[in-house]
């Protein structure tokens, strides 16, 4: 527990890096997470001891982080799972590091660095000062010459194939992690092709997942991880993130299968989202729920005697923008306008408590973030944008569309590599340590492309078109580098290479039938689809034109490029013929 420890922790900011640089000690990060069993453990063991604690005070200017809260801090000093320990320069280098030490093996690790650093300051130095001038600067390529491969998607699904685990489903084998952007992968291939071997990939692996131990079916809701290769074992910590996708992936499935099993699953994790991580008082959702060995064992009747676990209060912008995406998929799938009830609410509290001052520099990460910080994260822009784009597509609210367009003015503005891609972060001023290197991403830029690539054909805009070319081809050269990780990246690269579908909705918003044929439309497996919403109340001219050619809203249109395919008040034709052409499309 925080309170139990004597070490006098400090954050990560100018102060305490002016006082390593003052004091000449190296300085401690510890990188702990909220919800992990091994975090609380390293606390409770090894920091309420006196003779640990006096040799942190002495020897270090020791530094905690929260992973969630500082996510651009994690991906830069990990060292290989939580809780982490790194050990710095007082300019913020890596000089040594570990994960979750004993008591015994903590005393040892920071005699060790303390002697490390007195007595080998100048040779540490001359080694980090040649590491950093190998380093590269960038991953990728940005020549115009350099473009999406004609091939991606075979390409990674052979990723895919190599690491399925025939047997228990899955990728790889132990430790067992639910890939969710490999599924979704091989949703669109078993959707585009009908592909046996990936629908025996598809369906082994989303009904082991569901049928082993990463799912609680006490309480619904998958877990972060499973120890062992038959998804035996898990870590019992539950993540926000994880489930909204997941979520999204199990929704696919019963819409590409027609599989009651995978609507069933679904529907599990929103009724655990709905009990445990969704607060109903602010309309938003908690970001995580701790692991607890001993009360994720205990079955039917035995829980109701002993309280659940804890979950992370602090709200997250990245994981409910993710929320509210797959809470208004869920809503359209199942016909049950409760989630998107959820969703709307969600939104609307991410635009009143996550939002800069200053309009122009995007989302704060979280709701207790003062305004005044400096930096900010590309997830955190990406996933809200994601979120408006999908509110305007179902609720068919022009003013989330502006929102959406604004966070793009954002990310063209402090985020936007004119080579091509997005970097993970922005800050205002000079970064400490590692947050100066410059990282892109693959999964937020493929999921930055896919926003700027449906925001240019709403928008009419083609700067934003050829930004998401730019940053698919950014990755083009060396994607392979990822394996199964590539998974979006490809999903995103079909979109550009194939021609979206633009449905254009005339209809007013306040009425029930447009908003049935908006969700209708809206529910639809297709990634290629882009909804476009005019209500007749505000634009007259369409009311005008409607009028003139004896016709009603709601009303729908299908186009690609500029060619309109159909014009019906039928959702039902348009979906029908939606089919067809992608079948005479692949």
């Amino acid at each position: 527990m925080k309170n139990q420890s004597a070490i006098s922790w400090g954050d990560w900011s100018d102060k305490f890096f002016a006082l390593a640089v003052a004091e000449d000690k190296p300085i401690l990060l510890y990188i702990e997470a909220g919800w992990c069993y091994w975090s609380r453990q390293m606390e409770n063991e090894n920091f309420s001891d006196p003779d640990i604690a006096q040799l942190v005070n002495e020897y270090f200017i020791p530094l905690r982080i929260d992973t969630d809260e500082r996510p651009d801090l994690n991906l830069r000093y990990n060292m290989g799972g939580w809780p982490s320990l790194a050990v710095l320069t007082p300019a913020g280098e890596v000089i040594t590091g570990s994960t979750f030490l004993n008591k015994k093996d903590f005393k040892k690790f920071l005699v060790q660095c303390h002697l490390l650093y007195r007595n080998q300051k100048e040779e540490i130095q001359k080694r980090l000062q040649q590491l950093k001038e190998k380093a590269g600067q960038h991953i990728g390529g940005g020549s115009d010459t350099i473009t999406i491969p004609p091939d991606i998607i075979p390409q990674v699904l052979k990723f895919l194939e190599k690491d399925y685990d025939a047997v228990y489903g899955g990728f790889g084998r132990k430790p067992k992690f639910p890939h969710y952007e490999a599924i979704e992968l091989a949703l669109l291939a078993f959707y585009l092709h009908g592909d046996l071997k990936i629908k025996e990939i598809l369906t082994c692996t989303l009904d082991r997942m569901s049928e082993g131990g990463l799912f609680d079916r006490e309480e619904g809701g998958f877990f972060r991880y499973a120890q062992k290769q038959d998804w035996t074992a898990p870590h019992y910590e539950k993540m926000l993130a994880d489930n909204a996708w997941l979520l999204q992936n199990y929704l696919h499935a019963y819409l590409i299968t027609g599989k009651e099993r995978y609507q069933n699953t679904a529907q599990s994790i929103l009724a655990y989202f709905d009990t445990y991580l969704y607060d109903r008082d602010q309309g938003v959702f908690f970001g995580s729920q701790r692991a607890d060995e001993q009360y994720y064992q205990l079955r039917g009747q035995e829980r109701r005697f002993i309280s659940a676990p804890s979950c992370g209060k602090i709200i997250y912008t990245d994981w409910n923008a993710l929320a509210v995406s797959s809470y208004l998929k869920a809503s359209a799938v199942l016909h049950e306008q409760t989630y998107s009830d959820r969703a709307r609410k969600a939104l609307n509290f991410l635009r009143r408590h996550c939002v800069s001052e200053d309009e122009d520099i995007g989302m704060l990460h979280s709701s207790n973030q003062t305004p005044a910080v400096s930096w900010r994260l590309l997830g955190d822009q990406v996933h809200m944008a994601r979120a408006l784009l999908d509110g305007y597509q179902f609720f068919g609210d022009e003013d989330y569309l502006t929102h959406a367009s604004l966070l793009a003015k954002c990310l063209c503005s402090h985020f936007y590599d004119e080579i091509g891609g997005f970097w993970d972060r922005y800050e205002d001023g000079s970064p400490k340590g590692r947050l100066g290197e410059r990282i892109k991403p693959i999964l937020d830029n493929a999921l930055a492309a896919e926003f700027f690539l449906k925001l240019g054909v709403l928008t009419q805009n083609s700067e934003y078109i050829t930004m998401a070319r730019r940053t698919s081809n950014f990755f083009g050269r060396d994607f392979s580098r990822y394996g199964i990780f590539a998974s979006r990246y490809a999903f995103t690269c079909y979109l550009l290479k194939k021609p979206l579908l633009l449905l254009v909705v005339l209809g007013r918003r306040e009425d029930n039938e447009s908003q049935r044929f908006l969700q209708r439309m809206f529910r639809l497996y297709e990634p290629r689809k882009v909804i476009k919403f005019f209500d007749v109340g505000e634009h007259p001219q369409m009311a005008q034109m409607l009028q003139q050619q004896g016709q009603k809203a709601p009303r729908g249109y299908l186009y690609t490029g500029q060619d309109c395919l159909l014009e019906t008040g039928d959702p039902e034709q348009l979906e029908k013929k939606i089919g067809k052409f992608i079948h005479i499309c692949k």
